[in-house]
C-alpha cells in the first residue's frame, strides 16, 4: 500500500479566496475534556476573486462537528461534505450568516497547536494553522474578520479569562462558571488570534504615547512570580517608545498584554494585543538571570511587541511572503537593541549569521514551492529571520536612514489593514525614495550566500585609490543572478582621520570598480562597515592597517574585526616561534595597542572588552592544528601574552577596572545600557590581572563576588569564573555557595555550572596541575551536575575524557584514579556505565602496550574495507568509545534524530581532536 504523498503548494499558483469573513462572534465553553465552541461567521462573496462558483470550503483539522446552519437554518448532511480537514458547503450564498458548533478534547491535545491544556492552564497556539484546529475557518492570512469573543469556565480553576481586544462584559453564573467577552473591532487573521484561561498574577503599569494617550499594560504569570516582571514590562515600555520615535508608530489599543505560559512551544507568539511567552522570557532579573539571558529575553519581548506593525496591523498575503513578517521584525528588533542597549550588539548579530545561517543557507527567504509550510519554515528559519533581517538592513544601506525612515513610515500607512507581498514592500520603499529597488528582489528568492572579492590599489603618481570587487555565486546556486551588494566604506589616515567619509558603493553587476581621486597619501580602508551585506567577504587587509582601524575606526563592527585578525595574527607568530624556539617574544606594540584601548574614553566599553579578550583556544587550533604540539603550543603563547600584557599595564587595567566598578554602583537601572557595559568592562580586566596571581587582586575578585551573589548574577558568575580559573584557595569554597544559593533552580544551575566545567578544561594550568588537583575539582563538578541534568554531567565528563590524549603517562594514571573515584560515589546509571566504558577502554590500551613483541603479528596489506559509517555532525561513530558515550547523551535527550546521519560509502573518518573540539563548543554555546 502506498502512502499518500502531500502535494507541493506553488507561489505562482496564489488565488483569492471565493469568500471573505467580515466578523467572528465566539464563545467557548471550556472543559478539559470537552470544550464546546459555537462560532457565527459573517460572509460574503469576495467581488475581487476571478472564480466565482459558489462553493465554500472551511479549514477543519480532526474537528467534532455538531451542527451548521446557514442564516439560522440547519442544513442537511448533503448540503455539506466533511473531511479529517475540510468542511465544503456545496451552494453558499452571497451574503450569509454561518453559524457552526463544533467540540474537542483538549487534554488529549499534545500537538501544543490549537487549543490545549498547560500546567492547568487553557492555551492557543493559532500560527500558521492552528485555529482550524480550534473551529471552522478560512484559515489563510489574507482573509481577515473582526472578533468578539466569549469564554466561559468554571471561576475556582480559571479566574482569568483573556482574548484579544478590549474587555467587553463580563458575569457570573448559578452553576460555579464565569464568563467574559472581549471585542477586537479591528480585523486580523486568524492565525493572531488566542485566548488563554487560569490562574495568574497580574503586574500592571501604563504606558503613555507622544501625543498624551494613556495605554494600559498588563503582564500575566504564575501565582507568586509578578514581583519579576519589573524587566520585561520595562522592556516593553522602551519598545514602544523606540517604535513611536524611530518609525512614527503609535500603539493604536487601549489595552496590551503579555502573558507567561509553561510548556509554550515556541519562544513567544504576536498574537494581536495579547503576546504569550515561554514564561521564563518574562521573568528575567538581574539577580536570578545571566546577562546573556537578560539580553535575550529583552529582544525577544521587542520582537514581539514589534510583530504589532509588522506582521499584525499589516500581515502577510500567504505563508510564502513570511520574511516580511519576520525578517523585517528580527531587523527592527536587532536596531533597537543596537540603539538602547550598544552598538557593539550587531558584533554578536552578525557573528550568529555567519555560525548558523551562512552554513544552512540552503534556502531562499520566499521560496517559489514548498510541501508543507512548516516544514520550510523549520528548515529555513534562519534564512527567514537572520538574513531577512540583513536585506531589510541593505535597504537602509542603500537609501540611507532617512530616506529608508520615511519609505516605512509610508509602507505602515499606506498598507494598514492589507495583506501584502515582498513586491509591495519594495514598491512603498521607491515610490517614497524614487529608486529602483527590483533587482533586490533576487536577495529574497535566491539561496546561497554569495562571496565578495574586494582588492583595492593606491596610485602614488595619480593619486588615485581605486577598489575593484567581483562577486561571485555559490558553486551549488549557479545559475544565481547578481545581486545588488552595497559596500559601507570610509578611507582613513593613519592617525585614523578620515581621507573619505563614509559612502555606500553599489555592486549591481557580477564585477565593477571604483576610484576616488586626490587622494594624497596611502589610505586605510575601511570596508563593509557594519557589515552592510551578508556575504562571504574575501579580502586581504594589511597588517599594520589592522592595527591603525583597531585604534581609530569609529564603526564598531570593523573595529571590533581589525582586532580579532590583529590579535589572531600576533598569537599565530607566537605559537610559530614557541614551536621552533621554546620560547615567545611578545613585542611593545601590542602592549601600546592594548594601551591605547584601555585610555579610549569615548569608546563603548562593552566594545573595548570585547576588543580585549584574545582568541580561545578553539579558535587558534583551527588555524594552526590540532596536535598535542599544537595545542601545548598554543596555550603557552597565551598564558604568556595575557601575563605579559597585565605585567605592563597593571596599574592602567587596576584604573579601569575601578572607574567601571564605580560608575556601574552609581546607576540604579539593571538594565542601563551603560551599567551593562561597565560591568563587561571590569570583569575584562579582573581576568587580566588574575592572572598575575597576586593575592590583592583576589581580595577584589572575592568581595565582588561576595556582593553580587545576591544581587547580581551576572556578576557572581564572572567572578566564580575568575576564582575557578585561578590558584585561589577561596575557589571551591566559593563555588559551592554559588551552587547551593541556586541548587533548587536545576536548569539555570547545570547550564552555568557546565559552561564553568568546560571553560576549566581549557585551562591547562590550572586542570592538568600536578596535584591533580584539577581533575578532582571537575570530577567534584561532574558529581554536583548529575544530580541537576544527567545530560550535562555526561557532556562535561565527554570533554574530560576527549582531554586525555593531551596528557603524560603521569597525568593519566592520576586522572584514572580520579575516575575510579568518582564512580565509588552515588551518582546515575548512565554517568556510571559511562564511566566504566572509559576505564575498561584505558586498561585495554594498557594491555596492548604491555603486550611481548612475540604476540604481534604483521597483518598483510589489504585495501580499506568500504563500510557504512554512522556520523554525527562528521564525528566518527564507528569508534566504540565515541558511539556508547553518544548514546547515552542521546538517551538523556540531548540530541535530535535529526542530527544523525547514516551514510554508507566512503568512510569519513575524524580525528579525536576535532570530536574534542566539537563538544567543548557545544558545552561553551550553552
Amino acid at each position: 500500500m502506498q502512502r499518500k504523498r502531500d502535494k507541493r503548494i506553488y507561489l505562482s499558483n496564489y488565488k483569492m479566496s471565493n469568500y471573505i469573513i467580515d466578523s467572528t462572534v465566539l464563545r467557548f465553553d471550556l472543559d478539559e475534556k470537552n470544550t464546546t465552541i459555537k462560532s457565527e461567521m459573517t460572509i460574503r462573496k469576495n467581488p475581487d476573486a476571478k472564480k466565482t462558483q459558489n462553493e465554500l470550503m472551511l479549514n477543519g483539522i480532526q474537528l467534532n462537528l455538531d451542527s451548521i446552519k446557514i442564516n439560522e437554518k440547519e442544513l442537511n448532511s448533503s448540503d455539506y461534505t466533511v473531511t479529517s480537514s475540510t468542511l465544503t458547503i456545496k451552494d453558499a450564498p452571497k451574503s450569509f450568516k454561518l453559524t457552526i458548533k463544533n467540540h474537542l478534547n483538549p487534554k488529549k491535545n499534545k500537538s501544543l497547536e490549537g487549543l490545549y491544556i498547560t500546567k492547568s492552564k487553557f492555551c492557543t497556539l493559532c500560527e500558521p494553522d492552528g485555529f482550524s484546529k480550534i473551529t471552522y475557518f478560512i484559515d489563510r492570512p489574507d482573509v481577515q474578520s473582526t472578533y468578539k469573543t466569549t469564554i466561559v469556565a468554571k471561576e475556582s480553576q480559571y479566574p482569568i479569562l483573556i482574548s484579544n481586544g478590549s474587555l467587553a462584559a463580563k458575569g457570573k453564573l448559578k452553576n460555579g462558571k464565569h464568563w467574559v467577552t472581549w471585542s477586537d473591532p479591528i480585523k486580523k487573521p486568524s492565525y493572531l488570534f488566542a485566548i488563554v484561561a487560569g490562574d495568574f498574577d497580574c503586574f500592571e503599569d501604563t504606558y503613555e504615547t507622544n501625543k498624551g494617550r494613556k495605554i494600559a499594560l498588563k503582564i500575566y504569570v504564575d501565582k507568586g512570580k509578578k514581583e519579576k516582571c519589573a524587566i520585561a514590562m520595562n522592556t516593553l515600555k522602551k519598545a514602544m517608545r523606540w517604535d513611536e520615535n524611530t518609525y512614527g508608530r503609535e500603539c493604536d489599543l487601549n489595552e496590551y498584554k503579555l502573558i507567561g505560559v509553561r510548556d509554550f512551544d515556541p519562544a513567544a507568539d504576536e498574537n494581536t494585543g495579547m503576546n504569550i511567552f515561554g514564561e521564563s522570557y518574562l521573568l528575567s532579573m538581574p539577580d536570578s538571570t545571566p546577562e546573556h539571558n537578560l539580553k535575550f529575553s529583552e529582544s525577544v519581548v521587542a520582537h514581539e511587541y514589534f510583530h504589532h506593525w509588522s506582521g499584525n496591523r499589516v500581515t502577510i498575503r500567504d505563508w510564502f511572503q513570511i520574511c516580511v513578517k519576520e525578517g523585517l521584525t528580527t531587523f527592527r528588533e536587532q536596531s533597537f537593541m543596537e540603539d538602547t542597549f550598544s552598538r557593539s550588539y550587531r558584533i554578536d548579530t552578525v557573528d550568529q549569521m555567519k555560525n548558523i545561517q551562512f552554513k544552512e543557507d540552503e534556502y531562499p527567504a520566499r521560496p517559489d514551492s514548498f510541501i508543507k509550510y512548516e516544514n520550510f519554515q523549520e528548515n529555513a528559519v534562519s534564512s527567514i529571520y537572520s538574513k531577512g533581517a540583513e536585506i531589510f538592513r541593505m535597504l537602509k544601506n542603500v537609501l540611507g536612514k532617512e530616506t529608508f525612515q520615511q519609505g516605512m513610515k509610508h509602507y505602515f500607512d499606506t498598507h494598514r489593514g492589507d495583506a501584502v507581498t515582498i513586491e509591495d514592500y519594495l514598491k512603498s520603499l521607491e515610490e517614497v525614495s524614487g529608486r529602483d529597488l527590483s533587482q533586490f528582489i533576487y536577495w529574497f528568492t535566491q539561496a546561497g550566500t554569495p562571496t565578495l572579492e574586494l582588492i583595492d590599489e593606491y596610485d602614488p603618481k595619480k593619486k588615485t585609490y581605486t577598489l575593484k570587487a567581483k562577486q561571485t555565486s555559490p558553486s551549488d546556486f549557479p545559475e544565481n543572478k547578481p545581486l545588488p551588494i552595497p559596500i559601507k566604506m570610509c578611507l582613513l589616515d593613519e592617525k585614523g582621520k578620515e581621507i573619505q567619509s563614509e559612502k555606500v558603493l553599489i555592486l549591481s553587476d557580477t564585477e565593477n570598480e571604483f576610484t576616488f581621486k586626490n587622494v594624497r597619501r596611502r589610505p586605510i580602508p575601511s570596508l563593509m562597515r557594519e557589515f552592510s551585506a551578508p556575504v562571504k567577504l574575501s579580502y586581504q587587509q594589511k597588517d599594520e592597517d589592522d592595527s591603525i582601524l583597531m585604534k581609530y575606526d569609529d564603526d564598531p563592527y570593523n573595529r571590533f574585526q581589525a582586532s580579532r585578525r590583529y590579535l589572531t595574527n600576533t598569537l599565530v607568530g607566537l605559537i610559530e616561534e614557541y614551536k621552533n624556539t621554546k620560547k615567545v617574544t611578545v613585542h611593545p606594540e601590542i602592549i601600546d595597542v592594548f594601551r591605547h584601548l584601555l585610555n579610549d574614553k569615548k569608546a563603548d566599553c562593552r566594545l573595548i572588552s570585547k576588543m580585549l579578550l584574545l582568541p580561545d583556544e578553539l579558535e587558534l587550533s583551527e588555524i594552526t592544528g590540532t596536535t598535542t604540539d599544537d595545542i601545548n603550543a598554543i596555550r603557552y603563547a597565551r598564558e604568556c601574552l595575557v601575563e605579559t600584557l597585565a605585567e605592563e599595564l597593571r596599574p592602567l587595567f587596576l584604573k579601569v577596572y575601578h572607574d567601571c566598578h564605580q560608575k556601574s554602583l552609581e546607576i540604579r537601572d539593571p538594565l542601563h545600557r551603560e551599567d551593562l557595559t561597565f560591568r563587561n568592562l571590569k570583569k575584562t580586566c579582573l581576568l587580566y590581572l588574575a592572572s598575575l596571581e597576586e593575592p590583592d587582586v583576589y581580595k577584589m575578585v572575592l568581595r565582588d563576588f561576595d556582593h553580587s551573589l545576591h544581587t547580581q548574577m551576572t556578576d557572581s558568575i564572572d567572578n566564580l569564573f575568575i576564582l575557578i580559573n585561578s590558584s585561589c584557595k577561596s575557589r571551591e569554597e566559593k563555588y559551592n555557595l554559588f551552587y547551593q544559593k541556586w541548587e533548587k533552580e536545576p536548569e539555570t544551575l547545570s547550564d552555568i555550572l557546565s559552561y564553568l566545567a568546560a571553560t576549566f578544561i581549557c585551562n591547562s594550568k590550572q586542570y592538568h596541575a600536578s596535584s591533580g588537583q584539577g581533575y578532582a575539582f571537575v570530577s567534584n563538578m561532574v558529581m554536583k551536575l548529575d544530580t541537576l541534568s544527567t545530560t550535562h554531567a555526561l557532556a562535561v565528563l565527554r570533554v574530560m575524557l576527549n582531554e586525555t590524549d593531551n596528557m603524560s603517562k603521569q597525568q593519566l594514571n592520576i586522572f584514572h584514579q580520579q575516575l575510579v573515584e568518582l564512580s565509588k560515589n552515588e551518582i546515575s546509571s548512565d554517568l556510571q556505565k559511562a564511566i566504566s566504558i572509559q576505564l575498561n577502554s584505558l586498561a585495554e590500551e594498557e594491555e596492548k602496550k604491555e603486550l611481548p613483541k612475540t604476540h604481534t603479528k604483521k597483518i598483510p596489506d589489504k585495501k580499506p574495507m568500504i563500510t557504512p559509517t554512522l556520523q554525527w555532525h562528521g564525528i566518527d561513530l564507528q569508534n566504540k568509545t565515541n558511539r556508547q558515550i553518544h548514546n547515552l547523551l542521546k538517551k538523556q535527550g540531548l540530541f535530535s534524530k535529526k542530527t544523525e546521519v547514516e551514510s554508507s560509502g566512503e568512510s569519513c573518518e575524524k580525528s579525536k581532536d576535532e570530536y574534542r573540539t566539537y563538544v567543548k563548543k557545544l558545552l561553551i554555546s550553552l
